[in-house]
């Protein structure tokens, strides 16, 4: 963590939503004739077309939704549901059965995302021609993989298909942030919203997801009590550190990532919440005692990322009130000289 607080936001990050918008792909159409666009333009009426990305991702997304619903809830095709199997291989970091409402969340933003990239003014930016391009087909394809996987008991390859999922969602990040740097706009927080966010929560989710899973192996596998019980606390440490990361060394943007950081710890809450009410198969498995350190582990965790959180937002907005001053100052100076000269 003392490592983490050495990286102070830059005036560049603190200015990152204030500058202008830097011209990307700028077109002139004369006589229905595209003179020079990096954007795929239409010659009749300078507008941006809508590409076949824009129509797979709707189709992605109805197929991830009645996948996961369908299947994962449902129980179509013969297989128990997501919440049967985790029954049956129950771990000391399954979050409670609220904690999975956040499912709700991700696909209502995921939802607004793909009615979004139709629309004119979106379906050719940065941010999804580039950002997202094709990688959220991966994402719903490994995602409906792991779905039928893991309803049949399938679960090493369950855990396959689930670290491919967040391999292609730290590439959508990885790609938007990169282009988000490149293209700041004045319009930056509406199209955070709108094009970033659904992907942050979702990445935070499967990240956590993973390493659910990864523990439901070992609980498949018979694991001993102890690798079980260490593999558990190893997992808190991972959430920790990457909440940490997220807030102090988001490489994946200028800015830090909030959302990623508030799932993780939403995600912490829901191991307490199913630490308060475990099951018989664990406190069969891990005496009382052992139950009650990792509850309380996960609840310092919680607290750990609400403060890391916390003093990220302290450290942003000071360096932005020096940046406003020192502007402030430099303006200042400049009339004054103006005066004199």
């Amino acid at each position: 963590m003392n490592e983490s607080m050495k990286s102070m936001p830059t005036d560049e990050e603190a200015n990152y939503y204030k500058r202008e918008p830097e011209p990307e792909g700028e077109v002139e159409v004369e006589q229905g004739v595209n003179t020079g666009s990096r954007n795929a333009i239409s010659t009749e009426t300078g507008r941006p077309k809508i590409h076949i990305r824009n129509y797979l991702n709707i189709l992605a997304f109805v197929a991830n939704a009645v996948v996961a619903y369908g299947v994962g809830v449902g129980g179509w095709g013969g297989g128990l549901t997501n919440a049967q199997v985790s029954a049956l291989y129950p771990t000391l970091l399954t979050p409670a059965s609220w904690a999975f409402g956040i499912w709700g969340l991700i696909f209502l933003c995921q939802f607004v995302f793909c009615l979004v990239q139709f629309m004119e003014s979106f379906r050719q930016t940065p941010l999804v021609k580039d950002g997202v391009g094709l990688l959220y087909n991966g994402v719903v394809l490994s995602q409906i993989l792991w779905t039928f996987l893991f309803s049949h008991m399938y679960l090493r390859a369950s855990m396959a298909a689930m670290t491919f999922n967040l391999i292609f969602l730290v590439w959508i990040l990885y790609s938007q942030g990169k282009h988000a740097k490149k293209n700041p706009s004045t319009r930056a927080w509406r199209d955070y919203f709108l094009l970033q966010f659904p992907f942050q929560i979702h990445f935070a989710w499967i990240l956590v997801a993973t390493i659910l899973n990864i523990n439901v192996l070992l609980v498949f596998e018979t694991a001993e009590v102890n690798t079980q019980l260490y593999t558990a606390i190893a997992c808190l440490n991972v959430l920790s550190l990457a909440a940490s990361w997220a807030l102090f060394r988001p490489c994946f943007q200028a800015l830090p990532n909030y959302a990623v950081a508030l799932v993780l710890a939403w995600a912490c809450a829901g191991i307490v919440g199913g630490l308060m009410n475990p099951s018989g198969a664990v406190l069969a498995m891990f005496n009382e005692n052992i139950v009650i350190n990792m509850r309380n582990g996960a609840i310092g965790v919680f607290v750990l990322i609400l403060v890391l959180i916390l003093i990220r937002m302290i450290l942003m907005g000071c360096r932005r009130e020096g940046a406003n001053k020192s502007k402030s100052n430099d303006e200042d100076t400049s009339m004054a000289y103006n005066r004199h000269s």
